[in-house]
């Protein structure tokens, strides 16, 4: 064998994929409820389906015509639920539920029949691509014949990764360069 045959038949080794069972919690959502009555005095221009980050303000409201009181969000995510008294800048009362932020972030791991793959270890990164899409996995924790895995993905990507782990095994790369 080459040089230029061992290089190709290596390269194409390096690239092949993994195939591993998925399994994805569904993200955990913040619920921002109020405690007392206010009347909302800023929405910062938030809707459903918006993006915020950590400590993003979320709305800010007036208690009793004086103290301005302001809702920081307190997880990375997807504005999944506005309520209507938010949205409008209107009076809310005690209990009212406020605002939903969905997190980004996902949690999951992934099952192999027969072993793991060496590099799949703490801190490292798997790749899955379908579809012109491509999703980068951190490796969080390896025991036995599972992998504990975390990701960021906005809800679109959630619902295509969430369909895509219902089938038996998903082929999963070491190098987003093998996705390509």
């Amino acid at each position: 064998m080459d040089l230029n045959t061992l290089t190709l038949y290596l390269s194409s080794v390096i690239a092949a994929p993994v195939m591993g069972e998925l399994t994805l919690q569904e993200p955990a959502s913040e619920f921002y409820t109020s405690i007392e009555v206010g009347v909302v005095s800023d929405n910062y221009g938030l809707s459903r389906g918006d993006q915020v980050v950590k400590g993003q303000a979320l709305l800010s409201y007036v208690i009793n015509g004086e103290n301005r009181k302001t809702i920081f969000s307190k997880t990375e995510g997807q504005v999944e639920y506005i309520s209507s008294a938010v949205f409008n800048q209107r009076q809310f009362s005690s209990g009212e539920i406020l605002m939903k932020v969905k997190s980004s972030s996902v949690q999951g791991w992934l099952h192999f029949d027969r072993f793991i793959p060496k590099d799949i270890a703490p801190q490292s990164q798997l790749w899955i691509c379908q579809g012109g899409s491509r999703w980068q996995l951190k490796v969080d924790y390896v025991h036995a014949d599972t992998v504990f895995i975390s990701l960021a993905l906005n809800l679109s990507d959630f619902h295509d990764l969430d369909a895509l782990s219902k089938q038996a095994s998903v082929p999963l790369f070491l190098k987003v360069d093998a996705c390509l």
